[in-house]
């Protein structure tokens, strides 16, 4: 079995960030990039290496200090997303960055099930944020 390598980068996240001139959010979405590369590969592998729970720890730790800055413009696009078929009632990218170990990614379908909630978001705050300022 080939194991799943955690390198990722999300095509269409990139496009959408092509044009944004944001450092910070740049760094933001590498970092989630990397997370959720890293999710998927442990999930994928059922087991998680003493590499991802090292990156594990230092991008859950970036994260905690990034997610602050960015909690009040991703909130309004993850109301009302699904999460294993029912509507989030939290925040998808905080519960995504509290878990203690990259081993509690192993077998854990609820927070794989919550990737894409978080993704959309980011994805909708993003061309949010890249909108000219109107002019009315």
């Amino acid at each position: 079995m080939r194991e799943f390598v955690a390198q990722f980068t999300n095509p269409f996240t990139q496009s959408l960030m092509a044009n944004v001139q944001n450092d910070e959010l740049h760094m933001f979405v590498r970092q989630w990039d990397t997370l959720e590369g890293l999710i998927v590969g442990i999930f994928r592998n059922k087991r998680a290496t003493a590499a991802d729970a090292q990156l594990y720890l230092h991008v859950q730790s970036d994260l905690v200090s990034r997610l602050p800055n960015w909690q009040t413009a991703l909130h309004p696009h993850w109301q009302g997303k699904k999460i294993g078929g029912q509507i989030a009632q939290a925040d998808p990218f905080a519960a995504l960055i509290a878990p203690n170990a990259a081993s509690d990614f192993i077998g854990n379908l609820r927070l794989m099930q919550t990737l894409p909630a978080a993704r959309e978001a980011l994805n909708e705050m993003i061309v949010q944020l890249s909108k000219p300022a109107s002019t009315i």
